[in-house]
C-alpha cells in the first residue's frame, strides 16, 4: 500500500508520510518465515511442550528509512517527503473511513491508526534466535528487497496489481475461492460421473467418437476440459480460454469429430459442474455467480470451438494433412494429455493439493483471519 501511494503518479500523495516519518515495524520476508517454521519441525522433539517464538528480524524500519529508499530506485534520487502533522493524518483518517461507511464498505484505514503515527515497534528477537538456531536471512531484509519489489512493479505492473490487490480481495471476499475449492477436490467424482455419462447407451448417438475411446484416454480428455474451466474460475479471467479452445478444437478436428460433439462434451462438463456446485448448501444462493464462472466459461469454449472448426475447413486439404501425423500420434497416448494439463493445474496451484480457504475480518487491533479447512476452523 505505501507502495502504491509513494509511486503513484499524485504529486500530493506520492510525497506524503503521517508525522514525522518515525513509524516504524519490523518486516519479514515470506521465505524466512517459512524456514522458522521448518525449523520448529525439524526440532520439535527438542524444544518445550509450550513455546513463544517471535518471527522478526530485530528492530524496526520506520517510513521514512522506506520512502527514501523506494524514492531512490523508482526515481533514481531520494526524495524529500512532505511530513504531515499528527492532528492532520487523524483527520484524514476520520474522513477516509467516513466515506468509505457511506458507501456501505469498511476501509482498512480507521482513525484509531493515528494513535501508532511516529511509534516504534521494535522487536527483540535474540531469544528465538537463541533457541531455534534461526536468524532472518540479510539478503531477504526489507530495504535490501525493495529493489526488487519497485523494479517488478515498473517492469510488471499488471502482474503486480494481481498479487497485491487482487489476490487480498479473493482472500477476503473468497467467493471464487470457494467454489475453485469445490471444484478441485471433486475432479475425479466428476469426470467419473461424466466418464459415465459419456459411455451409456443412451448418449452414444451424442458422443459416437469419445464413446468408443480408450478409457484412459477419455478420462484425460474430460479432465482437460474440467480443467480449463476450473483454472479461469481461479484466475477469474478468461483471457487464456481461447488459445486453449483453439489448440483442443484443432486436435478433435484432425481426429474426425465433428464440431457438435466437442461442444456438446464441453456444454455437458460445464453443466455438470454446475449442478454438483448448486446443490452444495454453502452455494445455494449463488446461481447468478456459478452461471457467470461455469456456464459462461463453458459456452464461450463452445463457440471458440465452431469459429476454430469453420477456419480449419476453410483451409486447403493438403495443409490439415502436414499436420496430422504431428498431433494425432502424441494425443494417443494418455501421457501426453497429462501434459497439456499440468500447465492448468501449475498456473494457480495443484487443484489436488488440499488448501485452506479464509475469512479477513478488520478488528480495532488488526486484522483476524480465520483459516478454515474441510475438518477444522484454525484461528
Amino acid at each position: 500500500m505505501l507502495l502504491k501511494y509513494w509511486l503513484s503518479a499524485n504529486k500530493l500523495t506520492s510525497r506524503m508520510i503521517a508525522g514525522r516519518g518515525e513509524s516504524a515495524i519490523p518486516y519479514i520476508h515470506i521465505r524466512d518465515l517459512i524456514k522458522l517454521f521448518l525449523r520448529i519441525i525439524e526440532i520439535s522433539d527438542i524444544l518445550p511442550q509450550f513455546g513463544t517464538y517471535i518471527a522478526s528480524p530485530n528492530g524496526s524500519i520506520s517510513h521514512k528509512e522506506l520512502f527514501k529508499a523506494v524514492t531512490r530506485y523508482y526515481y533514481g534520487r531520494g526524495l524529500k517527503p512532505f511530513l504531515m502533522p499528527k492532528p492532520m493524518a487523524y483527520l484524514g483518517l476520520v474522513i477516509i473511513s467516513f466515506l468509505g461507511w457511506l458507501k456501505g464498505k469498511k476501509t482498512l484505514e480507521q482513525p484509531w491508526m493515528a494513535e501508532y503515527i511516529d511509534e516504534k515497534l521494535c522487536v527483540d528477537a535474540s531469544a528465538t534466535y537463541n533457541a531455534l538456531g534461526w536468524k532472518p536471512t540479510p539478503r531477504w531484509h526489507i530495504l535490501r528487497r525493495l529493489l526488487f519489489l519497485t523494479e517488478k512493479m515498473i517492469s510488471y505492473p499488471n502482474d503486480w496489481i494481481f498479487r497485491n490487490e487482487i489476490l487480498i480481495n479473493k482472500v477476503a471476499y473468497r467467493k471464487s475461492i470457494t467454489i475453485y475449492d469445490i471444484l478441485a477436490e471433486s475432479r475425479e467424482l466428476l469426470v467419473d460421473k461424466i466418464i459415465q455419462e459419456v459411455i451409456s447407451p443412451q448418449n452414444k448417438h451424442r458422443f459416437p467418437n469419445y464413446s468408443k475411446m480408450d478409457r484412459e484416454l477419455l478420462k484425460w480428455y474430460i479432465i482437460m476440459n474440467y480443467q480449463l474451466v476450473t483454472t479461469t474460475v481461479k484466475n477469474r479471467g478468461r483471457s487464456m480460454m481461447p488459445s486453449y479452445a483453439k489448440e483442443i478444437a484443432c486436435r478433435r478436428y484432425i481426429e474426425g469429430f465433428k464440431v457438435s460433439e466437442v461442444k456438446d462434451l464441453m456444454i455437458f462438463t460445464g453443466n455438470t459442474m454446475k449442478e454438483y456446485l448448486f446443490a452444495k448448501q454453502e452455494l445455494k444462493d449463488w446461481g447468478q455467480r456459478l452461471d457467470d464462472h461455469i456456464i459462461l466459461t463453458s459456452q464461450l469454449a463452445a463457440d471458440e470451438f465452431e469459429d476454430a472448426y469453420e477456419m480449419l475447413e476453410s483451409q486447403a486439404p493438403e495443409q490439415i494433412a502436414s499436420g496430422k501425423d504431428i498431433v494425432v500420434e502424441p494425443l494417443a497416448r494418455s501421457e501426453n494429455l497429462k501434459q497439456i494439463v499440468r500447465p492448468l493445474e501449475d498456473m494457480h496451484g495443484n487443484p489436488l493439493v488440499q488448501r485452506p480457504s479464509a475469512d479477513v475480518t478488520f478488528k480495532n487491533y488488526g486484522v483476524l483471519i480465520k483459516l478454515k479447512t474441510p475438518n477444522d476452523i484454525v484461528q
